[in-house]
């Protein structure tokens, strides 16, 4: 498994009301209500691709395209690849670990980028050991 030079993001703690800051720092005000409307919060902006904005309300080609490209620049995660082969790892251990960061829960929470980089994702598999 790929080193754990990299740290959780802090706009993964982001709430609503955050998005909504930053959706109009970077220019693009008029989808505040897009975002609150739809709960997006910091930890689901990696889940904004070009796919999903067009379905809550992103139209514009243009600004999904600054949208998606300032999520990937506060998330430090890269651009996806189309021309990779299948026998490619997919993405990069940080951005692997942020798509995982997206969804909530106790085990989600409390993964660190040190535990993945130990355990990977099992961690969140394994039932709890009772004695």
């Amino acid at each position: 498994m790929a080193s754990t030079c990299f740290t959780t993001p802090s706009c993964l703690n982001w709430t609503i009301e955050d998005v909504e800051v930053w959706i109009k720092s970077i220019k693009l005000p008029q989808y505040k209500c897009c975002m609150s409307q739809n709960f997006i919060d910091g930890r689901k902006l990696i889940l904004l691709t070009a796919s999903n904005l067009t379905q809550i309300g992103v139209k514009d080609f243009e600004h999904i395209k600054t949208i998606t490209r300032e999520v990937r620049l506060l998330l430090e995660v890269e651009e996806p690849y189309w021309n990779v082969s299948i026998a490619d790892e997919r993405v990069l251990p940080r951005t692997q670990f942020i798509e995982q960061k997206s969804r909530t829960g106790v085990k989600i929470d409390a993964l660190t980028p040190y535990e993945y980089h130990c355990r990977g994702f099992t961690l969140l598999t394994e039932g709890d050991v009772q004695t």
